[in-house]
């Protein structure tokens, strides 16, 4: 018996859909069974519902218990898990009795809960999801020294059960019971990150190795897929040709036709009125050339001057 908990939560619509449905979907193929504790009813869905509820309304369950208010409860979400041995085949009985112990063990009895089998493993195990607010009272429970209290309940569990899984377990809570103290010695992050950098290392070495063995018998067919590309490119090119050509000829003569248009008439487009024609007639001779220019050199002179500046050097 390994029994884990995790880190005290807000939301008890996140913890259930993780625990009621399977791995980043909507499905509920690996949960096995479902039982609720203190609960009025079986729906876990529902009985998601009364856990928000009762925590939502802790202040005013406080108040009438007759409880003066504390602090707020602001992680009321309580979950942790119990796992056996993959060679252990409890039951559907054993396993909810070994959660209504644990939750006794936490002093969480008479808490809300929901009990969820999964499946999907080789080991049998189970998660508790307990709403830390008392429905009575209001009052939250302590979740103070609870990896202590399930370690000593899992030493308890598998003496009862007449096989024990975990010897180290018992001498460390045995010394503890002797007044030493006695830790985790698990690695820390910082110890797993560098044996997780060393164990990606040596995959690339493998990776990078093996590319550098097939790179010469794989080179005729990275060849014949380049040249296939090419080929396919250049159809491509073609048909983009044949389709666009002739639309790219009508837009072409149209706009030669314009341009021939807008030339013709520049000659008889005069001034309106007398003083505009006046002033066009004693305007200086570049003047009047450039009045005279034709759209097509207007739009030679501003393509030029688009290109030149297309071409300056960038500072």
């Amino acid at each position: 018996m390994v029994p884990k908990v995790t880190s005290a939560g807000r939301s008890f619509k996140g913890a259930a859909r993780y625990y009621l449905h399977d791995k980043k979907a909507d499905t509920s193929d690996r949960v096995a069974f479902v039982e609720t504790i203190n609960l009025p009813t079986d729906d876990p869905r529902r009985a998601v519902a009364h856990m928000i509820d009762t925590a939502t309304h802790a202040d005013e369950l406080k108040k009438a218990a007759g409880i003066k208010g504390g602090r707020p409860l602001q992680k009321p979400v309580y979950t942790f898990a119990l796992t056996w041995h993959p060679s252990e085949k409890p039951t559907a009985q054993e396993q909810l009795e070994a959660a209504r112990e644990a939750l006794h063990s936490l002093g969480m009895a008479d808490r809300q809960a929901v009990i969820i089998a999964h499946k999907d493993t080789d080991h049998p195990h189970v998660h508790v999801m307990v709403n830390r607010v008392c429905p009575d009272t209001g009052r939250s429970a302590s979740n103070s020294n609870d990896h202590l209290k399930l370690s000593q309940w899992a030493e308890d569990y598998e003496r009862r059960r007449g096989h024990e899984f975990c010897p180290k377990r018992s001498k460390n809570n045995a010394k503890r019971r002797g007044g030493e103290w006695r830790k985790d010695r698990s690695d820390s992050r910082p110890v797993w990150m560098e044996w997780k950098k060393a164990q990606t290392k040596e995959l690339w070495d493998e990776h990078r190795a093996q590319s550098a063995d097939l790179r010469d018998s794989r080179k005729g067919q990275y060849d014949a897929l380049w040249h296939q590309r090419g080929e396919r490119m250049a159809t491509r090119r073609a048909e983009i040709k044949s389709l666009y050509r002739p639309i790219w000829r009508d837009v072409f003569k149209r706009q030669e036709k314009a341009l021939k248009d807008f030339d013709q008439t520049a000659d008889r487009r005069r001034p309106e009125n007398k003083t505009e024609r006046e002033g066009l007639e004693q305007a200086p001779e570049p003047e009047k050339k450039r009045a005279r220019r034709s759209a097509r050199e207007i739009m030679g002179e501003q393509r030029n001057r688009s290109r030149s500046r297309s071409r300056r050097p960038k500072r």
